[in-house]
């Protein structure tokens, strides 16, 4: 007679269901292996300094903003993005993982927008 609500998950099941605690690992990596490659302040000297910015700024908005929207990350690592130019020779497989999660949440989220 009455329909139940679906249940909401918690943010821990969410971030499970969702990957975001092995998304926030892959991009940790990346962030980490941008400073390896260009230095920190070198790589922020450049042009690519605004993307490694934007990079920042995206998984402080995951991990303590308590974003859930992965648009930004979806754009940052688009192939032809800057991102992925600079990475995709050097950890192919980092950049897929993170694409294939983005896609999956964006498949499940913008659909219902």
């Amino acid at each position: 007679m009455y329909s139940k609500k679906p249940q909401k998950l918690s943010k821990v099941d969410y971030w499970k269901r969702w990957e975001f605690f092995e998304l926030l690992h892959d991009l940790k990596l990346v962030e980490a292996l941008l400073e390896k490659l260009f230095g920190a302040n070198e790589f922020d000297q450049t042009i690519e300094g605004d993307t490694h910015a934007k990079l920042m700024g995206a998984i402080d908005d995951i991990e303590f903003g308590n974003s859930k929207d992965l648009v930004e990350i979806d754009e940052l690592f688009q192939s032809g993005s800057k991102l992925h130019e600079l990475l995709e020779d050097k950890e192919p497989e980092i950049i897929r993982n993170i694409q294939s999660r983005v896609n999956n949440w964006k498949n499940n989220h913008l659909s219902h927008l």
